[in-house]
């Protein structure tokens, strides 16, 4: 089968190994698709409702670790595809100022290992920023994601006390998750 855009005729027209119909004419529209991946909460963090920044961003805190010293809890983005445009990634923590910290992580090697690309110190707000202006950046540009395998999202707590909210806060694109596991 030959395929020609515009309005010629391309001979038939198929979805997947089935035969749609025959002689189709008509325009074609082709575009890539945005970066897709798939959330693994890990049974450690949870999406919230709390913070609403409209249908084009979903909020994901950390939860498993709340109120317990030295308690970790990681969250990831694996299965990421189509990485033809930059991963904008909002984060904040609301904890232990310089004790608590949210880690934005990635990896090369499908998890063996990750580096710490962006750390947020945390501050002892009682609420999470109500805008996204107030939340800190991370941007994957696409050179960089074309390496990546898996990113982790680490909210790490040290043995002392829990202030502020004791959560870590990660916001992403609604468009860009393909799904979510590990609730």
């Amino acid at each position: 089968m030959s395929l020609h855009l515009g309005n010629s005729k391309i001979k038939d027209l198929y979805l997947g190994s089935t035969k749609i119909k025959d002689g189709f004419l008509g325009a074609i529209k082709i575009f890539a698709s945005s970066i897709s991946y798939i959330v693994n909460l890990n049974y450690q963090w949870k999406e919230t409702t709390e913070y609403n920044f409209g249908p084009e961003y979903r909020v994901f805190k950390s939860n498993s670790n709340y109120n317990v010293n030295n308690g970790t809890a990681s969250m990831f983005l694996q299965s990421i595809e189509n990485k033809n445009e930059d991963l904008i990634v909002k984060y904040y923590a609301s904890s232990e100022p310089s004790y608590d910290k949210l880690y934005i992580e990635s990896s090369t090697n499908n998890g063996s290992s990750y580096t710490t690309n962006a750390t947020d110190n945390g501050t002892n707000n009682t609420s999470a920023p109500a805008t996204l202006s107030n939340y800190k950046t991370y941007t994957y540009t696409i050179s960089a994601l074309a390496s990546i395998t898996n990113l982790r999202f680490r909210y790490a707590k040290d043995g002392s006390q829990s202030k502020g909210l004791d959560r870590g806060f990660i916001v992403l694109p609604s468009k860009c998750i393909r799904g979510v596991i590990g609730a």
